[in-house]
């Protein structure tokens, strides 16, 4: 009989070793990593949210999944991420989950990518994306939270006022809020209204936020205001808020895009400048009465333009030609948008003072701003009629009978001006005033010889007494408050001028030079500001301002108030006076 044994001790050693692997082989299998990707739904709208949740149990790895592919047709909202340990019978489970709530960027049937975790793939996901739903609001087709966009017009002018509204309405608790601005190329844009208000629809209240931006185009042809898509927040802004779980916590809000075509500048529009508006008026005031305007004594004119439409950079500078003898110094233009719902609208006015340097009357020319009325499509001219100003000679103008020699400026005025007393006198009258005025000259000739007559009996001599000084036709004071608008508008050689006519008025004898008003001068900054007018004069750069004219002025003023004015002396005293 053979002894001979079934299986070899070896061949034995493997079996048992295969039983045991094959029993252990649950336990591993239990144990085993695993991920998956899944979406609460497959089909949404354009402005809808869906979401992602992807899961890898039994591991310890805490890389975040690679959105790359995944951000290609999606937008990624909010993310989170939570772990679980579950402990079954002494063996314990454990899993990780990130969540996500993305929202489509387009319509059509679009892939979730496969993400990869530590070798292991999940599986796409194909999900198909509608149109949103047009809200038809008259008809009560309604959402607790929904985007509106209004454009004032389908077709504007290049450079006119676009309005684009925009406005979130919702009837639910708003946490936070995302928005993109309206930024268009070939365009400027301007934010002019920012508002929250209440609002009834179909017998429900919204509360609305509203946004209203002014669009100029700046080029003809059409421009493309795309479609908004906004993120908005829903519930508490709590930091116990599990919200970020709901995909309804965050809303996708979408609102279409708009057309706009943008036609050029009509042929027909003749103005040197386009100006498409809505409305745009010029005015003008006065400090003074144009009937009764004095020689020398300055008067203030203010031209206010008033455009509807624009902004302060498109509108114009007025300029105005002045007759002659009629000096004008300008003050810097002053503008102001007032920006609201409707538009802006800006105020632009300009102040200029008037001297008249010899009696007359004077024809002021027609101020006239052509623009194009958006409205009614048409040109339109916005118009300051002419103005008659009547200058009367100075009171103490050696000439102060008629003005009617002036009157040549304007002759083809004298027939439209307004009726007026003759001003031409008769020969009987002329005679009359000559006398007075030889009178007058006889008593004062008198008086000077009683005071020399009288001096002389005491044995002095009359020459520390002012010799008289004919009056010239322009105050002092009047002067120097002439030369204080001309400072006021950088003009030098108004100042220049005006300077030296004031010493003429302030001494009898010449010279009237500059030099000799600065020797004159009271304060080191006065003198100062006459050498820096001095160099401005034959620079190159005229409109450097001088910032030491306020010294200037103030003594001025301190020298025309006295009768006369110790002056400079022109060559040195002697060393050893005797």
């Amino acid at each position: 009989m053979n002894n001979r044994p079934l299986i070899s001790t070896h061949a034995f050693y493997w079996l048992l070793l295969s039983l045991a692997l094959y029993a252990l082989l649950p336990l591993q299998l239990a144990h085993a990593q695993s991920v998956e990707a899944t979406v609460d739904r497959n089909s949404i709208n354009l402005d809808e949210t869906l979401v992602l949740r992807i899961r890898q149990s039994n591991t310890t790895n805490v890389k975040q999944p690679d959105l790359t592919n995944l951000e290609k047709n999606f937008e990624v909202l909010s993310q989170s991420q939570t772990n679980q340990f579950i402990s079954t019978n002494g063996r314990t489970e454990s899993s990780l989950e990130w969540t996500f709530i993305i929202a489509p960027i387009r319509t059509g049937t679009l892939l979730i990518p496969s993400f990869e975790l530590d070798g292991q793939y999940t599986t796409p996901i194909e999900i198909t994306v509608n149109k949103p739903e047009s809200l038809n609001i008259e008809k009560g087709e309604l959402k607790d939270v929904f985007l509106e966009m209004e454009v004032s017009s389908d077709k504007v002018y290049v450079q006119e006022q676009l309005l684009v509204t925009v406005r979130l309405n919702t009837n639910l608790p708003i946490s936070s809020l995302d928005r993109g601005n309206i930024d268009l190329p070939n365009t400027k844009t301007v934010l002019v209204s920012e508002e929250n208000r209440l609002r009834t629809i179909n017998g429900n209240q919204y509360s609305v936020a509203e946004w209203v931006y002014a669009v100029y185009p700046q080029q003809s042809g059409t421009i493309e205001i795309p479609t908004l898509n906004w993120q908005v927040g829903i519930g508490s802004r709590s930091v116990f808020s599990r919200s970020f779980r709901n995909p309804n916590s965050v809303r996708r809000l979408t609102v279409e895009g708009k057309t706009i075509e943008v036609e050029a500048k009509p042929d027909s529009f003749t103005g040197t400048m386009w100006l498409p508006a809505k409305q745009i008026a010029l005015t003008e005031s006065w400090n003074g009465d144009l009937t009764s305007v004095k020689q020398g004594e300055p008067i203030t004119r203010s031209i206010i333009v008033t455009a509807d439409g624009l902004t302060a950079s498109q509108l114009p500078e007025i300029t105005i030609e002045y007759p002659d003898n009629l000096n004008h110094y300008p003050e810097p233009l002053k503008s102001e948008e007032q920006k609201t719902k409707q538009g802006v609208t800006t105020i632009m006015s300009q102040r200029q003072a008037v001297l008249a340097t010899q009696p007359g009357i004077y024809t002021l020319p027609e101020v006239k701003v052509s623009w194009w009325n958006t409205i009614d499509d048409r040109e339109e001219s916005a118009i300051i009629p002419e103005r008659l100003v009547k200058v009367l000679a100075a009171e103490n103008s050696i000439d102060n009978t008629s003005i009617t020699d002036t009157e040549n400026n304007n002759p083809d005025e004298t027939d439209n001006a307004e009726p007026k007393t003759p001003t031409t006198k008769s020969k009987s009258g002329l005679s009359i005033w000559l006398l007075a005025s030889n009178l007058a000259t006889a008593l004062i000739a008198l008086f000077f010889a009683y005071l020399w007559f009288k001096r002389q009996q005491q044995g002095t001599t009359p020459t520390d007494q002012a010799s008289p000084k004919v009056e010239n036709s322009v105050p002092l004071k009047t002067l120097v408050n002439d030369i204080s608008f001309a400072c006021d508008a950088n003009n030098h050689l108004g100042v220049r001028k005006l300077l030296l006519q004031w010493a003429k008025n302030k001494w009898s004898t010449g010279p009237y030079t500059l030099e000799r008003i600065k020797n004159n001068l009271i304060s080191d900054e006065a003198k100062q500001s006459i050498d820096s007018l001095n160099a401005l004069l034959f620079s190159d750069n005229k409109d450097q301002k001088i910032t030491s004219y306020d010294a200037l002025i103030k003594d001025l003023k301190i020298l025309s108030s006295t009768q006369k004015t110790k002056e400079m002396p022109n060559k040195l005293a002697p060393l050893n006076p005797v």
